[in-house]
């Protein structure tokens, strides 16, 4: 029995859930797809949600479970990629106004790899443009929207 909010669920309590067939990836994907629509006019995280093929690979995702086949850990698991990461049909604009609208024709391999492990992508995160440092993103920490900066990195002492 589940007895908090999907979206609240960690990783390894998914995983586990989806293996035992007590948790649907399409049930997951959808918890994650509302909780975006409620709170993104707010925190403002994602460029592009990507909803329809979501829960497309999410039904692929549950058919493969329920014919035996378990990709593993990442299997029907939900995932947002940075807006700087290449998704092959999906607008990555890294966050720069030079090449808004740009589509890759081919996933990073990171995208690949976490396809293959059966993740599931529901969107691009926003990013400072071309993921520098400096500037500040539109995301606000949805924990306390006033935050919106990481604490800045300091230079270690040299020994």
């Amino acid at each position: 029995m589940i007895t908090k909010p999907l979206n609240e669920l960690t990783i390894a309590e998914a995983a586990a859930l989806i293996k035992n067939k007590m948790l649907s990836p399409v049930e997951l994907t959808k918890s994650y797809l509302n909780r975006i629509e409620k709170v993104e006019p707010a925190v403002q995280a994602f460029v592009t949600v990507t909803a329809e093929q979501a829960l497309k690979a999410a039904r692929e995702s549950e058919l493969k479970l329920m014919n035996g086949e378990y990709l593993g850990l990442l299997h029907g698991i939900p995932y947002g990629a940075k807006d700087i990461i290449h998704t092959a049909g999906i607008r990555t604009s890294a966050g720069s106004s030079t090449y808004p609208d740009f589509v890759p024709k081919t996933n990073a391999t990171v995208i690949d790899k976490l396809q293959a492990a059966g993740a599931i992508l529901i969107g691009k995160t926003t990013t400072t443009e071309y993921a520098f440092q400096g500037g500040e993103p539109p995301t606000r920490n949805p924990w306390n929207l006033e935050h919106t900066r990481a604490v800045p990195v300091r230079a270690l002492p040299l020994q």
